[in-house]
């Protein structure tokens, strides 16, 4: 969907299919498909049967239309990447099914009905799964094939990421501007114009900026344990600790 070559740090599956790679196409909605059939397998007898599937219908077109989002950027042109726009589309790629789903199933799996209670799970989880996206913008950018399984290809790829949203609408000048336009998302990866945007984004103190909002979000999530949503969550019965998990996993990682 993207044209990445790795991914978890092995080749991708459509590149290993060579001539044949549309059949990934369809290995990809059959598995989605599967989804389905393993939670009727296990769940069709329980009393929430029909809202764990909802949930998982609800999640999947949350992520598609992230998804598509982020891929109709390829016709889009930079001003029209902002910041605003990044966050929407990470919002619906990235937060629900990556850290909201497995909470909001579980609620679900346990007979919690309470409306409040699941929406602060998501105000909680979607903030914590916007902050994970921008880690992975990050380390696209510096991180090493090594240590985050692939190669990174935003800036070749002209990705609405964080770190190009922050550049070029709040941190360059009209010349830094220029060269984004003319080399953004129109340079190969590990060519010199590639390593030129990534030292630009250096030399506008991008990582010391990464810094400070990493910290910021945590510090934003762990207050709202103490929050209307940290109550409301409590009288329903589902532990802070379940959060408290989630972000001790994705908090200043690595890879």
């Amino acid at each position: 969907m993207d044209s990445s070559v790795t991914r978890r740090g092995q080749p991708c599956w459509y590149k290993k299919l060579e001539q044949i790679w549309y059949v990934a196409i369809n290995d990809a909605v059959t598995i989605e498909a599967f989804v389905f059939k393993i939670i009727k397998r296990h769940f069709q007898n329980h009393p929430n049967y029909i809202q764990l599937v909802d949930l998982m219908c609800e999640t999947t077109l949350q992520t598609e239309m992230g998804q598509l989002s982020d891929t109709l950027c390829d016709i889009l042109d930079l001003p029209e990447l902002t910041p605003d726009r990044w966050e929407l589309i990470v919002t619906y790629k990235t937060s629900f099914y990556s850290f909201y789903l497995s909470v909001a199933f579980a609620m679900t799996y346990c007979g919690i009905d309470n409306k409040p209670a699941f929406d602060a799970a998501r105000d909680i989880l979607v903030t914590m799964g916007v902050y994970f996206q921008a880690q992975d913008d990050y380390l696209d950018c510096y991180g090493t094939p090594e240590q985050i399984g692939k190669v990174g290809t935003d800036i070749a790829d002209k990705k609405c990421g964080w770190l190009f949203t922050k550049a070029y609408h709040q941190l360059a000048n009209p010349e830094q501007k220029k060269f984004l336009d003319k080399h953004y998302g129109k340079c190969k990866v590990g060519s010199e114009e590639e390593k030129k945007i990534k030292q630009l984004y250096t030399d506008l103190g991008l990582p010391k900026l990464y810094t400070e909002y990493e910290q910021a979000s945590y510090d934003k999530i762990m207050s709202m344990k103490e929050s209307t949503e940290g109550d409301i969550l409590s009288s329903a019965g589902v532990p802070w600790e379940v959060f408290e998990m989630f972000l001790k996993k994705v908090y200043k990682r690595s890879k």
